[in-house]
């Protein structure tokens, strides 16, 4: 077989010219480019919870006027607030009844010892001294009768009617109690309305306590008892013109 020539090689192909854009159509104009869109504005709820979650500004002052008016409210509020009173002291507990026998002992006591002094000058006014022993002597007798059965001690008399009272030298015979008022009444108590004696305040206030002794008290001892009855008897003695 007769062998094939060798194929001469191709000549380079020239490059192609670039070719120039498609003229724009008229009817497909360029389009202008978008406006940016403005950003939507965060709904209150969280703008309202950023402001309460800061708090402050950038310069640290309170950008939430409610809460510094509320602020501002509890301050006033707390001014105006009154102190709370102080809690009252507990009340003091009553005596018991051997507290009144104790203190009315002692009471008692101090009369006694004071007695013979406080009448020593009874030479000067006697008629004021009688007038206010005499109602002394007939609230000794309403005690002495309380207790005295439970002590069995001496009682006195206990008929403030009694005969018991010597005033003026000249009387007859000794008045019992509504006879002595009716002849203070009708012989003294006009010369004796200007005679304020110091020993009438000390009598006054002896028997106020024998009275409230009456009311109250319910417990007696021997040697109270014995300090009764010995006022008694000097009062009786007094009275009755014995102990002039």
């Amino acid at each position: 077989m007769a062998e094939e020539a060798p194929k001469e090689p191709e000549a380079p192909k020239e490059p192609e010219a670039p070719k120039e854009p498609d003229a724009p159509k008229d009817s497909e104009a360029p389009k202008e480019p978008e406006a940016p869109k403005e950003a939507e504005p965060a709904p209150a709820a969280a703008e309202g919870a950023e402001v309460e979650k800061s708090g402050e500004d950038q310069n640290g002052e309170n950008v939430n006027p409610d809460e510094e008016g509320a602020e501002k409210v509890d301050g006033e509020e707390e001014g105006e607030r009154e102190p709370e009173p102080e809690p009252e002291p507990p009340a003091p507990k009553p005596p018991t009844k051997f507290d009144l026998l104790h203190e009315f002992f002692k009471t008692t006591d101090e009369f006694m010892n004071q007695f013979d002094e406080m009448v020593a000058n009874r030479g000067k006014c006697r008629s004021v001294y009688l007038k206010n022993l005499n109602p002394l002597r007939d609230s000794l007798v309403e005690l002495l009768h309380r207790f005295g059965v439970f002590t069995r001690n001496w009682l006195p008399h206990d008929d403030k009617n009694r005969e018991h009272i010597k005033c003026c030298g000249e009387q007859e015979h000794l008045f019992d109690t509504d006879e002595f008022e009716e002849h203070y009444e009708e012989v003294h108590e006009k010369d004796n309305e200007a005679i304020v004696i110091p020993e009438q305040e000390i009598m006054e206030a002896y028997q106020e306590a024998v009275e409230d002794y009456i009311a109250v008290g319910v417990v007696v001892n021997d040697e109270l008892m014995y300090r009764l009855r010995r006022i008694l008897r000097k009062s009786n003695l007094v009275l009755t013109g014995v102990w002039s």
